[in-house]
């Protein structure tokens, strides 16, 4: 009846699979070593989770279908946006499941994630859009540190509920829940997938992107074929991500080839490969590239990838090595 779940990342790929039953694709957006973690508590019907993320990240989130979602964020994210708008600090996030949601979020984000069964709610939520944002009260902030409470003694151990405790529990959360989102529609902002011309324009280029993904596209190309100016389309980046999207498009390049490269052990493709595929087609600075946003070259990458799926062969490299 509660169930506890706890996780440890060093790469976006891997947390984007953190939250159970959600659709999510993580980009790193800025140079750093990866760190990141996610902390859950389930419970009938509803669950708890804490995610943390050392660096900048984009994310294209999708919760759990038939599921509201409560997000509260306990650190600063005046960088950070929510369907391109800027997420100011105490604000509170409310997110429809099942439609999807984009985010940018800055070095160090720090989320508490709460949610609950749609048919456990005492009355449906009303104009469901897929997110909406507004400014913290009162009773926001009193949730939210009870929320956190229930998960950290948990994780601590020193809260075991029973069958009947979980479910008490449950239906004190579900009552919060409700009143927190009624308060959020009345009072808050919604953020539809198309709330913004900046938006808009931004999805469609992601769009063409996403559809040629191995192709090397450049800004002057891209604004042609979407039939905007040049300075339109920055201005679009930076308004739903933070960066420039000549920047945008090394960095989605180099994710793609960071996940070939931690697949490579499967696949026999080799650093050179991997690079050319994705466009870079001198290797040196594709290293250098690669270093600078990961902290580690492309061969140290596919090295851990291969010692990982084949630890005999690491502990035989690590036992010829002289003392």
């Amino acid at each position: 009846m509660m169930d506890l779940h706890r996780q440890r990342f060093a790469d976006a790929s891997e947390q984007e699979c953190g939250l159970r039953n959600w659709t999510q694709h993580y980009v790193q957006l800025k140079p750093g070593s990866y760190d990141g973690s996610v902390e859950t508590l389930t419970l009938p019907g509803v669950s708890i989770s804490r995610e943390w993320i050392n660096v900048a990240v984009e994310q294209d989130v999708v919760a759990p279908a038939g599921r509201m979602v409560f997000v509260q964020p306990l650190t600063p994210v005046e960088d950070g946006r929510i369907n391109a708008a800027r997420i100011p600090d105490g604000h509170v996030i409310m997110l429809h499941g099942g439609q999807e949601v984009h985010a940018a979020l800055p070095p160090g984000s720090d989320l508490l994630i709460v949610t609950v069964d749609k048919e456990r709610l005492p009355v449906p939520v009303r104009r469901p859009a897929p997110a909406y944002l507004a400014a913290g009260f009162t009773a926001a902030d009193v949730a939210g540190t009870w929320f956190l409470s229930l998960l950290a003694g948990s994780m601590a151990g020193e809260l075991a509920a029973g069958p009947e405790q979980a479910l008490l529990l449950s239906d004190l959360m579900t009552d919060k829940l409700a009143y927190l989102f009624d308060r959020i529609v009345a009072g808050g902002r919604a953020l539809g997938l198309r709330s913004s011309g900046d938006f808009r324009l931004f999805q469609r280029a992601r769009d063409l992107v996403a559809a040629e993904s191995e192709e090397p596209h450049t800004i002057s190309e891209i604004a042609l074929r979407l039939d905007v100016s040049a300075a339109a389309l920055r201005q679009a980046f930076l308004t739903t991500v933070g960066i420039g999207p000549g920047t945008w498009l090394r960095q989605h390049r180099l994710d793609g080839a960071r996940r070939d490269l931690m697949a490579s052990d499967t696949t026999g493709s080799t650093v050179s490969d991997i690079a050319m595929k994705w466009g870079f087609w001198h290797l040196g600075r594709f290293s250098a590239y690669y270093a600078e946003q990961y902290g580690e070259s492309p061969s140290q990458t596919a090295r851990k990838t291969d010692e990982a799926a084949h630890p005999d062969k690491a502990g035989g490299r690590r036992r010829r090595r002289p003392s």
